[in-house]
């Protein structure tokens, strides 16, 4: 890769750079992290066999990541102890990779192991191991963020009636519009979170006018997560998506921002919106 890390973390056990070696797991290379993987099935062929149309829609394989790197020890003892660390932490199957560098920050995959090979040590004080790895989903993904909370639209502003024609009533507080930035390379689909209580609740993306509307009554305190990745609606861990009764899901492409706001029916106390999001790349 072009960037240099500066450590690495494979499900939870971190790999530190060669300066600084005594900390045992020492990574040397990192293959498949950045740049763009393979395109997923073959173009669509014109009748005829006239060469093929260009798919619109390009839909990317598997990431493959290779990590190779030395244990060093003191001694062959603690050798030993190092590597079987190692491969019980590797033995979970699955879990999260992160890459940390000067240039972009902290970055994570969800990651399967596929091997781990481990050379012989020979009585020497170090080896060298290899550990093959897909990540499924080839994007990859900064820290978690959250925006907000906002709160109900208050109409700012107006006159008092009765006045002459046009009559201005007022407009859409900005404290309850929730500004969702996108800084990452691909199109992100946020997590939105409502507090409740209320007996239906609709989202609105201003620009685009699109909304997803919930209607399920809602203790005052209580939690709907709105996941527009996953697309789906939970209420305390439980799945309620059956009770969405509009689905135009969001999402903010690279590079822009999405604009939010939340109306509710039957309000008990004082309902919040928030956002989580974490910005993607290649």
């Amino acid at each position: 890769m072009n960037e240099q890390p500066l450590w690495i973390e494979l499900l939870g056990t971190t790999l530190s750079g060669a300066q600084t070696p005594d900390t045992g797991l020492i990574w040397t290379n990192l293959e498949g992290w950045t740049g763009l993987p393979e395109a997923r099935g073959d173009t669509d062929p014109i009748p005829g066999a006239h060469g093929s149309f260009k798919r619109k829609t390009i839909l990317r394989q598997s990431r493959i990541i290779t990590i190779t790197g030395h244990i060093y020890a003191t001694n062959t003892t603690e050798l030993h102890t190092i590597r079987d660390n190692l491969e019980t932490a590797l033995a979970a199957g699955a879990g999260t990779m992160r890459v940390s560098s000067r240039e972009s920050g902290v970055w994570e995959r969800y990651v399967e192991i596929d091997t781990l090979d481990v050379d012989p040590d020979r009585g020497r004080r170090w080896t060298k191991f290899v550990v093959d790895m897909v990540a499924p989903d080839p994007r990859r993904y900064g820290p978690l963020q959250r925006v907000g909370p906002v709160g109900m639209p208050v109409a700012a502003g107006g006159v008092r009636l009765p006045q002459r024609m046009p009559w201005n009533f007022g407009t859409v507080s900005e404290a309850s519009r929730l500004i969702v930035p996108n800084a990452g390379a691909i199109s992100m689909a946020p997590t939105l979170e409502v507090v409740g209580g209320f007996s239906q609740v609709t989202i609105y993306e201003i620009a685009t006018g699109r909304r997803l509307r919930f209607e399920w009554a809602v203790d005052d305190g209580d939690v709907v997560v709105f996941d527009c990745g996953a697309r789906r609606v939970t209420v305390g861990g439980a799945d309620m998506t059956r009770w969405l009764r509009v689905r135009e899901w969001f999402d903010i492409p690279a590079g822009q921002v999405g604009e939010f706001r939340f109306e509710v029916v039957g309000r008990v106390g004082d309902p919040l919106l928030s956002a989580f999001f974490r910005i993607g790349a290649w």
